[in-house]
């Protein structure tokens, strides 16, 4: 957590920069830091006063108000400092200590969040152009956060913070115009946190754990008025993008929940060397992320009063997103992905339905990759479109659809498939109602009647349902070797579905 001049200044200065040379004043700055809270939305006002090289501000407040009407936002944000180098660079400073202060009104309740923050005072500098400034940014590791919430109708909440080591180098840079350009990185060392947390007069908890060295990189576009929360898309059109990126070395945390004074609930995750991609702008939403040596335990009583004992553990996953966001006339591709490999499950679990240890305890994966073009006449980021009657709304065709892998392993069984597909959004009349799909597919499955032989001998299925799983099974593949089996479904234009040769439909 650090203390910038602004809310973006913020957010921003929290995770990136770009650095730039050349002349600027304070008068400079100050501008430069308006733009920044305008095209967030927001109103940025403040009491200035110059004495010599130095501009001081007092307190800022920063405020929204919020769509339709239904209430406001405002944060109140400590004073600084800028002084003229004689360089054609500012120095902004900061008081050691600091605090804010954020007040949300909606229908006249209001709910307040109070931050006071010692330490880690940061150095900062500013350099550039007018209406192209660069901030740089030093923050020594190390600070301590108090921080306070309350809420009609709520507990309050108070949460202390102790911080050790995480120093960090920031820069970033903003630039001025139609649309304003955020562009910056940011490297982290490593470093641990405490937190005691207290709600209300029933729950109590804390918070410790470490983070690994840090490191991220971000650009981000905002059309220079600010736009519509509700219509995002209609900003997206204008120029609104994001970029940002980051990879954590890894993290190690645990949170404990006492009730009413009495141990509740203990959960520990954990995570080695992780990277992410995140992007938006006009055509899609791209998320992309993957990490190794991940796990999971969580223990305590549920509401029964009854032991819980949780507990995953993967030795990597990754996860893909890709999806078009604005409405066309034409198709737009899409991609879906997501694996784990190395997945075991604790004791705990398995003793709930397999005590004995029948089932193969080897760790499981899963891969899956699908892709394919979609037809979206819909803006999916304007949300005001969704208020109300939404059945004029167009609906989404699927064009084509690709299977590149799908493999499972786990509980002694593996399987694989893979398939393409073409769909006809003209007929909805062979398949009822949907669009009619060409294409085929092929899969093998291997280890499932011995899964089906364990499940018998531990009672968990009658013998009924084994007979039913192994005709079905029958049905749709060929045997090719010991507990080993090959399929193929073939859906071709008349709508003929042919599993194995044989045709089903």
């Amino acid at each position: 957590m650090q203390r910038f001049p602004s809310a973006i200044s913020l957010f921003a200065a929290l995770s990136f920069g770009m650095p730039a040379l050349a002349e600027v004043t304070a008068d400079d700055v100050w501008t430069n830091m308006q733009a920044q809270t305008r095209a967030m939305g927001a109103t940025l006002t403040a009491k200035q006063s110059r004495t010599g090289e130095t501009v001081t501000v007092e307190a800022q407040t920063i405020a929204w108000t919020l769509p339709e009407g239904i209430g406001s936002l405002t944060l109140t944000a400590p004073g600084f400092a800028m002084v003229e180098q004689g360089d054609g660079t500012v120095q902004i400073l900061y008081q050691a200590t600091q605090t804010y202060r954020m007040d949300l009104v909606i229908e006249g309740d209001t709910a307040t969040l109070d931050v006071r923050m010692d330490g880690a005072t940061p150095h900062m500098t500013a350099s550039g152009d007018p209406g192209d400034i660069t901030y740089s940014v030093h923050v020594a590791g190390g600070m301590t956060a108090a921080v306070s919430t309350h809420a009609p109708g709520e507990a309050p909440v108070t949460i202390d913070v102790v911080v050790e080591g995480g120093e960090a180098e920031i820069q970033y840079r903003v630039t001025e115009g139609p649309l304003l350009a955020i562009a910056g990185q940011a490297t982290s060392l490593p470093g641990r946190f405490d937190a005691e947390m207290q709600m209300g007069a029933e729950v109590a908890g804390t918070v410790f754990g470490t983070v690994g060295g840090a490191e991220s990189s971000f650009e981000l576009n905002l059309p220079s008025d600010g736009f519509d929360i509700l219509n995002v898309a209609a900003a997206l059109r204008a120029g609104l993008s994001l970029d940002l990126k980051s990879a954590l070395e890894s993290s190690d945390y645990t949170v404990n929940l006492d009730f009413y004074g009495q141990p509740f609930s203990e959960e520990r995750r954990w995570s080695g060397a992780n990277h992410a991609h995140f992007s938006l702008d006009e055509n899609r939403l791209f998320y992309d992320a993957s990490g190794v040596d991940a796990g999971i335990v969580m223990k305590g009583e549920n509401e029964f009063d009854s032991p819980v004992d949780i507990a995953f553990e993967a030795a990597a996953a990754s996860a893909l997103l890709d999806i078009p966001v604005s409405g066309r006339d034409d198709p737009q591709p899409f991609a879906l992905r997501f694996s784990f490999d190395g997945l075991r499950m604790g004791p705990g679990l398995w003793s709930l339905f397999d005590p004995a240890k029948a089932i193969p305890r080897d760790p499981a994966s899963i891969d899956l990759d699908l892709s394919g073009m979609v037809r979206n006449r819909v803006d999916l980021l304007n949300f005001r479109q969704f208020v109300g009657d939404v059945s004029g709304l167009p609906e989404p065709e699927l064009i084509s659809l690709a299977l590149s892998r799908f493999a499972m392993t786990g509980a002694g069984t593996a399987t694989e498939a893979t398939g393409a597909f073409t769909f006809d959004n003209t007929d909805i009349e062979t398949f009822d109602g949907l669009p009619r799909p060409e294409g085929a597919a092929t899969y093998e499955i291997s280890g499932v009647e011995g899964l089906i032989d364990t499940l018998l001998s531990m009672g968990a299925i009658a013998q009924e349902d084994a007979l039913g799983a192994r005709l079905g099974l029958g049905m749709v593949t060929d045997s090719v070797g010991e507990d080993q089996y090959r399929g193929a479904v073939e859906i071709n234009e008349q709508g003929h579905a042919i599993v194995n040769g044989q045709r089903m439909r």
